[in-house]
């Protein structure tokens, strides 16, 4: 099996408590939604320009800024439309390094353009325009001034359920809108859910919006099949992923998304990594005192419906 770490992030802070009946009572009217995938590693990373390339016919209209962001083959800058004044996020994404892998596919590279074209919700960020030439694919987004979900958990130590309800809810609403879509992320995890630095409409807790397209898939249509690549990041892996890595398992479907939501509410309830009982031939995650004593049992049976193996 894959390795999953039980890494420690800081010392958790004693969560905030409620009473067990209406823990439960809230808990239970949120979606249950399903995704997930791994992120590879790279085979060579080289700098991007930090100007726009003049070839690209965008650079008389967008004004680049400072960096927020960056990849394996990518790099997130600010920018704004030099005719209307709005702010963006553009992602200028390196092809060359990505053209020298044995298996290159461009269909696949166009995969995250052509899924997030189609996406319009509330709690997903949307993609303004696309932009192309021999070495670069930019993309215009929507700017989310904001911090990662992850940077909040490190900054709070841990999340209260109370806080977390919220974030969690709308994570997998956007979820339930890709899923509904036959869309897979494959890639959910804190440092892909932004937090917005404005608050939502009834101005009563974060805003957040899902991120990071990149290994997305269509399944299940005409369009896409089962997903069958070992992608994702390991520790909010879901098994049946995992088993890829191996040559083990079939295809894959949005339910692998599910176990990702399940594990980053495990991080944001304890600042901690999964961690999993192996014994007895089955894993099961783990949800023990003291980290957990704090936790209603109605969280933790939600984490255990995320995170059950088939």
């Amino acid at each position: 099996m894959f390795p999953i770490s039980p890494v420690k992030l800081p010392s958790p802070l004693k969560s905030t408590s409620i009473t067990e009946r209406e823990d439960a009572r809230i808990w239970q009217t949120l979606p249950l939604p399903v995704i997930l995938f791994h992120f590879p590693l790279p085979l060579v990373s080289q700098p991007l320009p930090h100007s726009l390339p003049p070839s690209l016919p965008h650079h008389r209209l967008y004004a680049l800024h400072e960096e927020i962001g960056r990849g394996a083959f990518s790099v997130v800058h600010r920018c704004t439309n030099r005719v209307t004044g709005e702010d963006f996020a553009v992602k200028l994404i390196d092809l060359r390094p990505v053209q020298l892998r044995e298996n290159f596919d461009q269909t696949r590279l166009r995969r995250q353009v052509e899924i997030m074209q189609r996406l319009e919700h509330p709690h997903i960020i949307i993609l303004e325009g696309v932009y192309e030439n021999s070495t670069t694919l930019m993309l215009v987004l929507e700017y989310a001034r904001g911090m990662e979900l992850f940077d909040s958990i490190l900054q709070r130590k841990r999340y209260s359920e109370q806080d977390a309800r919220p974030i969690f809810t709308q994570i997998a609403q956007a979820l339930s809108y890709l899923h509904s879509l036959n869309i897979i992320h494959r890639d959910v995890k804190p440092e892909n859910v932004i937090l917005l630095d404005s608050l939502s409409p009834e101005g009563f807790y974060p805003w957040a919006k899902l991120l990071d397209f990149g290994l997305s898939k269509m399944v299940g249509t005409e369009e896409g099949s089962a997903a069958r690549t070992f992608v994702g990041t390991p520790c909010y892996l879901a098994p049946e992923v995992e088993a890829r890595a191996y040559g083990r398992g079939g295809g894959y479907g949005v339910k692998v998304d599910c176990w990702s939501l399940g594990a980053v509410l495990y991080v944001m309830l304890v600042a901690r990594f999964p961690e999993f009982d192996r014994s007895g031939g089955r894993m099961r995650v783990k949800l023990e005192a003291p980290a957990w004593g704090g936790v209603s049992g109605a969280a933790k049976d939600l984490i255990r419906c995320l995170m059950q193996v088939c």
